[in-house]
Parts: C-alpha cells; sequence; structure tokens
C-alpha cells in the first residue's frame, strides 16, 4: 500500500503521519510510532476554521485520542496499576493547510449530547459506575480513561454516581433522571456497566411511566463492564468484516479473528456516535410469577413475586437484549449461584457441564411444555403458531429457546446473524429434544460467525417473530436437594433476570411497538463507511472545490446542524499530498 504522509508537528517533534487501515503511523526522523487503529478514539481538531487561527500561525492544531492497555506513566504513584486500559492523548500541529483523509474518525467539536448544559444547578450529564458489574473494572476505567478523556475536552459539568446496591441505578433513574425526562430536560448517561444496567434504566422507565408529551427521552453511552455485554456487542461494537478500519479486507482471503477492530470500549461511540431509539420487548407471566436471586448471605435463592398492577394478577417486564428458556435461562440461573459465582467468568462452563452432564449421571434434562411463535398476515391479523416436529406434530420437548433483539450474546458468539444494530426485529433461536452432545456442537456452531442457524440437518430453527409464548408442562423437580429448587426447569431469562414461573404457568414475548424511553448511541460512523479506509490506495486527490458537501455529509452521517456548520471546513482540511 502507498504511503500518503502529511508533516506535522507531533509531541512538539517534527514528523510525517500517515494513516493506514490498521494504524496511524508516526515517522520521526530516528524512529517510527505506530497507534493502532483500533484504538484511536478520535482527532479532535482544536483549531476548526482558519478565522479561529491568527495569521502568523496558519497550522491546524488538533489532539488524538487513543485508549489501550498501556503502561502506567512514570509520573503515576500507584504502582500496582501496571500496564491497564487508559487514555492517551497525543498533540499534534499540522505545519500544511490540510489534515489526512480520515473523516469518520474526526471530532470538528463535541457532539450536542456531551453539551449539555446544566439546569437549576444540576448537571444533565450523568456518569454511572457500576461498582460490582462483570469483573469490576468499570471505577479503574474511570480514574484511568473516561475522567481524563472528559477532563480533556472540557467536558463539564458532570455528576458522578457510584453504585452501592442492586437496586441503585433503578433508584437513580427514579429520583433524578426521571423527573427531568418529565420536565422535558435532555440528559446523557453514560452507563458504566453490563446489560443489566440498561435493563435497570429501561424497566424504570417503563414502570414509573413518563408523563408529559414533550418528554425527553435520555441518551445512553454505554461502556461494556459485564460479562458478555450482549447490547454492547451488538449494537456498539462491530462484528468481524462487518465494518471498518480493520487489518483484513473482504478479499484479503484471510479469515476474521474474531475480534472487531473498535477497541476503545465504547469511548469512540460516545465521541462520534449519533442517538438512536433503542427497540425493547415486553413479556408477561402468569400470576404467582417470582424473580430469582441469591443474596449474598445464603446459598439458598431467594423467591420474590414480581409486581403486579393488573386485576389478572400478571406481571410485565421490559427488555432489550433477549428472553430464554430451557438451557440458556438454567445456565445463566446455575452460574449466579454462589457454588458457581466464585468460579468468575469460568463460572459458566462449570455451569454448562452440570446441566449436560449431571454428577449424579442422570440423563440431560429436556424442557417439557409448548412453544408458539407470532406473526401477523397482510391485512394484520394475528396468527399464534406452535413449534413443531420435522413429522407436523406439536413439539413438546426442547433443548433450547431463545428470543432476542441483537446479534451477539458475547463478542465471538453470534447468536443471531440476520440481526443489525438496532433494527428492532425479534427473532426466535430453537433447538428440540437433541443430546448433549448434539447441542454443544450446534451451539459451537455460533462462535463460527452464527453458523448454526444453517445447520445442515435442520436441527435449529431461525425466524422473525412478532413474539413468543411458552405453556409450561413441567412439573416440580422432587429431586432437588433444594426445595427452593424444585420449579427450576420453569425459569425464564430476561436480560439476566431469572423469573421462575408456577406449574401451568405460561410466559409471552412481544415487540414494544410504542415509543421508546432510551436513546442508544450505537456503533460510530467509523465502523459504519467502509470506503472511507477499505480501499487498497487511497481516494483521489482532490482540491477543496472539489470535495463534494455530499460525500462529506454522508461520512459524518448526520445532518445535525453542528456538523454542516463544519461542511465548509472540512473542504479545506481534507486533500492531501503523495509523496513524490
Amino acid at each position: 500500500m502507498d504511503s500518503y504522509f502529511q508533516d506535522a508537528v507531533f509531541m512538539g517533534e517534527p514528523a510525517k503521519l500517515s494513516l493506514l487501515p490498521s494504524s496511524f503511523d508516526v515517522q520521526f526522523s530516528d524512529r517510527q510510532l505506530q497507534i493502532p487503529t483500533a484504538n484511536i478514539i478520535a482527532i479532535h481538531v482544536t483549531h476548526r476554521a482558519r478565522a479561529e487561527v491568527s495569521e502568523s500561525d496558519s497550522r491546524i492544531h488538533a489532539a488524538l485520542f487513543a485508549a489501550g492497555n498501556y503502561p502506567k506513566d512514570s509520573v503515576e504513584q500507584n504502582d500496582n496499576q501496571g500496564e491497564m486500559f487508559r487514555l492517551k492523548s497525543f498533540q499534534m500541529e499540522y505545519t500544511g493547510q490540510h489534515l489526512l483523509p480520515c473523516p469518520p474518525l474526526l471530532l470538528p467539536h463535541l457532539p450536542e449530547h456531551l453539551r449539555l448544559p446544566p439546569k437549576n444547578g444540576q448537571a444533565n450529564i450523568h456518569v454511572v459506575i457500576s461498582t460490582f458489574s462483570g469483573t469490576q473494572k468499570a471505577e479503574g476505567f474511570y480514574e484511568l480513561a473516561l475522567k481524563p478523556l472528559l477532563d480533556q475536552l472540557k467536558v463539564s459539568p458532570y455528576a458522578v454516581h457510584r453504585t452501592e446496591s442492586a437496586d441503585s441505578i433503578s433508584q437513580l433513574t427514579r429520583d433524578i433522571i426521571l423527573p427531568r425526562v418529565n420536565q422535558g430536560i435532555k440528559q446523557l448517561i453514560i452507563l458504566l456497566s453490563g446489560d443489566g444496567g440498561m435493563v435497570d434504566v429501561v424497566n424504570t422507565l417503563f414502570s414509573e411511566q413518563m408523563t408529559t408529551a414533550n418528554a425527553a427521552i435520555p441518551i445512553v453511552g454505554l461502556i461494556p463492564m459485564g460479562t458478555g455485554n450482549a447490547l454492547y456487542n451488538s449494537s456498539c461494537r462491530p462484528r468481524p468484516n462487518k465494518g471498518l478500519p480493520a487489518t483484513t479486507t473482504q478479499t484479503s482471503g484471510q479469515e476474521p479473528d474474531g475480534t472487531s477492530e473498535d477497541q476503545t470500549r465504547g469511548l469512540r461511540n460516545l465521541l462520534l456516535g449519533m442517538p438512536k431509539p433503542l427497540p425493547t420487548f415486553h413479556v408477561t407471566f402468569s400470576p404467582k410469577s417470582t424473580s430469582i436471586s441469591y443474596p449474598a448471605s445464603s446459598t439458598h435463592p431467594m423467591h420474590t413475586p414480581l409486581s403486579s398492577t393488573s386485576p389478572s394478577g400478571t406481571s410485565t417486564l421490559h427488555g432489550c437484549v433477549l428472553t430464554s428458556w430451557c438451557l440458556h435461562a438454567s445456565l445463566i440461573s446455575l452460574s449466579d449461584a454462589p457454588a458457581h459465582r466464585v468460579h468468575g467468568s469460568s463460572r459458566f462452563s462449570t455451569a454448562a457441564k452440570s446441566l449436560l452432564c449431571p454428577p449424579d449421571n442422570s440423563p440431560t434434562h429436556l424442557y417439557k411444555g409448548v412453544v408458539s411463535t407470532l406473526h401477523c398476515d397482510q391485512s394484520g391479523q394475528e396468527i399464534w403458531e406452535p413449534l413443531r416436529e420435522r413429522d407436523g406434530s406439536i413439539r413438546r420437548e426442547h433443548m433450547y429457546i431463545l428470543a432476542t433483539l441483537v446479534s451477539n450474546l458475547e463478542e465471538g458468539f453470534t447468536v443471531s446473524p440476520h440481526s443489525e444494530p438496532l433494527d428492532g426485529k425479534l427473532r426466535i433461536v430453537s433447538i428440540g429434544a437433541v443430546g448433549p452432545e448434539e447441542v454443544v456442537r450446534l451451539l459451537g456452531l455460533a462462535y463460527q460467525g452464527g453458523r448454526h442457524v444453517d445447520d445442515e440437518n435442520g436441527l435449529v430453527g431461525y425466524e422473525e417473530v412478532e413474539g413468543l409464548r411458552i405453556e409450561f408442562a413441567e412439573e416440580d423437580d422432587d429431586g432437588a436437594e433444594d426445595k427452593s429448587e424444585m420449579g427450576r426447569w420453569r425459569r425464564v431469562c430476561v436480560d439476566g433476570l431469572i423469573v421462575e414461573c408456577p406449574r401451568a404457568g405460561w410466559v409471552e414475548v412481544r415487540r414494544d411497538r410504542g415509543r421508546s424511553v432510551v436513546e442508544l448511541i450505537p456503533i460510530s460512523p467509523a465502523e459504519c463507511y467502509p470506503y472511507a479506509f477499505a480501499s487498497d490506495t487511497a481516494p483521489v486527490a482532490t482540491s477543496p472545490d472539489k470535495v463534494p458537501v455530499t460525500t462529506l455529509s454522508l461520512l459524518l452521517r448526520t445532518t445535525h446542524p453542528d456538523y454542516i456548520k463544519t461542511v465548509s471546513l472540512l473542504s479545506t482540511l481534507y486533500p492531501f499530498s503523495h509523496p513524490p
């Protein structure tokens, strides 16, 4: 690949800069520095228009922000931090009149959601640190990466909230976020959490109701701090070969390595992404259903009746990721038990082994019930149809049932390969009565880009649906050693929350078609426009008067007035020099 360079002063030293698909290269007179493109958050132009620069200083000033597992600086006093995920900023002065051709990574100025003013002396930008999410690294991420970034960008004011219990995010949403929503005050929540944090926000906003027509939908910037981070990996991070910049291209003949090319953990999206409505679903449970949790001081699950405002006694939860039954729900439930949680991230494999190969050598459990899917015909009439076996009979035993709005349950596990970020389509993955070896084989294909849905034996059902209904035929498990576990085969998972239904109970899932209660900042334009980085040759050099305004607007993926105002500036910034 040819190198395209720009003369600059980089961190006080003369240098030549070159932007390649995989790295930002800085060539000094005696050495070279490479910054992986995957670690670049943004290139922030601090002088945005010629009028802002004095005639004696025609240089364009910019800061390149990157984040990754960098060693601690010598000035840091905490010797225990070592190599950790942290922010690195590099100051640049372009000695020419133009920047390198990097539209998707350019930050002309802060987006609107990072410039929200305070109201009545209260900040409307909230940083929520979920202290106990995942591997409990949220606090360190805030101190070493997010806080330095916000401070250097002069984002102010913002309020920092640290969770103290499982209810902290719900309480924050109810007591602080929701009242301002109903006052029409726009707010940003930078959520350092797993999927559970978003679920708490969504359910609280649904349960407490937005009371005014002009309610201002809050924006959420998700920083993944959970174990699976399904919502982030599906909507805020490109899948392999789905977006660029990338180290390989579709035509290179190389296989994807299973990782995406945005390694900034949501920071790039926070600066460059544009908020979009978050699709949700609602789940209705039969009366007497209970949520399952494990108190810190107990090894036995606690059953808490779901709240209900319906005369029939039914209860409703909302979600934005998945609802599951059978193996997946049992796996999430069992892995949350204290005996398995002590294993950390490996708790899922130990729980799976226990479910598929029971310690008492009993057969792998097959889940009993009737599962029906909801479709609408051309007239809009709803049609419920039970899942069937190949001979046409109604399927009554199952191994895997999962309805989802997202593609990935974790970074490499593509459960729904046809799902696109925030497309709002509910899809169901189903597997019937198969043995442990076969279900392991099928789900293993999900780690190969979602190949399980194309299984040559037709053992995996996969379709887009409007809804899903499960009617349980499971009796209590009299063989359970703990009586509080007798209903474990009737447990359902809703975005990580476990709900146990009573005997002869049921659960129904439907897409939400009304107004969204949250906007999520999804994948940034840097992942959405491959032609900005993908070709093996750089774009044709153009003079300022030949740079199409429409192309620049497309690369920025927005017609927001704040960005339209920078189009004329970009036209003068993006011509570049070719080496002789």
